[in-house]
């Protein structure tokens, strides 16, 4: 509907001002020299092309610089060639119970680690994979410090996790199979920087059970780059967690080890073996990202095409304009006007066009910035790299459009124009 629209007013505009002008007005015209009417059309023309274009490419490098500040964010865990596998095995109940399941989870963290190209794995209990939401919350506080209690995301996990993981330890140390059955934690950060106030956390209390503080982990995303953040807490596996993830770091492409990590997790569960589904972290934020992936994209897509159309515009009003000038350009050129002067002249006088629709251009720009303010992801409206990037592609784009047109009339022969004239 849009483009048959403007394929109607295209042609309807251009025919209805042929069929209003007076014929003698029109023969008068064909001496070269353009009226200051038809000027002014094709000058107020390639004003809003400039000016749309601006506004177009200021949205998309409002988009483009979002998405990138997203994939540049820091996650606090390294999420490349990490991998998770829920396992959910029944156990018979009984006084063995707890002893089975970690023998179990025991085997199955072996059998992994014997794959050609894993690096490491470790156990989280539930399905609390990176990326994925799904971990308790507790209320976080401290005897030793009169300080509100904080909510915390509570994780329990087994030795190994923050190396496999990724996740960086500030102060302290992480778990060891001796903390089993201990009321041991390690926080984040944050954890740390609210209930201590900057203060070593280690060996301090938390009101959770009489927990101690072994450790202080670097703050993590793992419900993404724009995810809420909170503190969290982690603590070791307690008997009878049996519902757990194995977290596996590979030194290669987790999807190459698929099979591999099939295998090894099949040779060892009990009962019926099920399919073991490999969730991969990478793939978890790409479909993260994926709107934004797509906006950027598009937007990207629209501008640079209507940029090719801005440039084209500019081209053919320019050729026009110079055309509807070349007598005048002959004249200045029969008078002693060098080449470089009447490529001065002409480029001089569109370059002044593309500023004025540039203006209007960031005029809107700054408006449509406001309204994607809300949408964009840590960038201002007002940063000053996103109107340059529009300035500097018009800028490219308008000189090489205006450049041609420029030199062929340049190289026009001066007494061969005033003769046909």
């Amino acid at each position: 509907v849009a483009g048959g629209l403007t394929a109607l007013v295209a042609g309807l505009l251009p025919g209805w001002r042929v069929t209003a002008a007076a014929p003698a007005h029109v023969l008068k015209d064909a001496s070269g020299t353009s009226s200051l009417h038809s000027r002014r059309w094709q000058e107020a023309l390639l004003v809003v092309q400039v000016a749309l274009v601006t506004t177009l490419f200021a949205g998309s490098t409002l988009l483009v610089f979002s998405f990138a500040r997203v994939l540049g964010t820091d996650l606090g865990f390294s999420k490349h060639n990490l991998a998770g596998v829920q396992l959910a095995p029944s156990f018979p109940r009984g006084p063995s119970r707890a002893a089975d399941v970690d023998a179990f989870y025991g085997r199955v963290q072996e059998a992994v680690r014997g794959i050609p190209g894993v690096l490491s794995a470790a156990s989280l209990a539930g399905g609390q994979l990176p990326l994925y939401s799904g971990a308790s919350t507790t209320r976080l506080s401290s005897p030793d410090v009169h300080k509100p209690p904080v909510a915390a995301d509570v994780r329990r996990v087994s030795p190994g996790y923050f190396e496999t993981a990724g996740i960086r330890l500030v102060e302290g140390r992480g778990f060891t199979e001796s903390d089993r059955g201990k009321l041991v934690a390690v926080i984040d950060e944050l954890g740390a920087k609210h209930l201590f106030d900057g203060q070593s956390a280690l060996g301090r209390r938390l009101s959770n059970g009489g927990l101690t503080v072994i450790g202080v982990a670097a703050n993590v995303k793992l419900l993404g780059p724009e995810g809420a953040t909170q503190p969290h807490v982690y603590m070791p596996f307690v008997p009878g967690d049996s519902i757990r993830t194995l977290l596996i770091r590979t030194s290669t492409p987790v999807a190459d080890l698929v099979p591999a990590i099939h295998a090894a997790v099949t040779s060892v569960t009990i009962g019926t073996p099920k399919p073991v589904k490999v969730d991969v972290v990478d793939e978890q934020f790409r479909i993260l990202t994926a709107d934004r992936r797509f906006n950027a994209a598009a937007m990207t897509a629209l501008a640079v095409l209507a940029l090719m159309i801005a440039a084209s515009g500019i081209y053919a009003t320019t050729a026009a304009m110079v055309t509807q000038q070349r007598k005048e350009i002959g004249i200045k050129m029969a008078l002693g006007a060098s080449t470089g002067r009447v490529v001065r002249g002409i480029t001089g006088s569109t370059a002044r066009l593309l500023g004025v629709g540039a203006a209007f251009g960031l005029a809107g720009a700054w408006a449509a910035a406001r309204v994607l303010e809300s949408v964009v992801f840590q960038v201002r409206p007002s940063d000053p790299v996103v109107y340059l990037v529009p300035l500097i592609m018009i800028a490219a784009g308008g000189f090489i459009a205006t450049l041609w047109p420029a030199l062929r009339a340049a190289r026009m022969d001066p007494l061969v124009t005033l003769r046909a004239e």
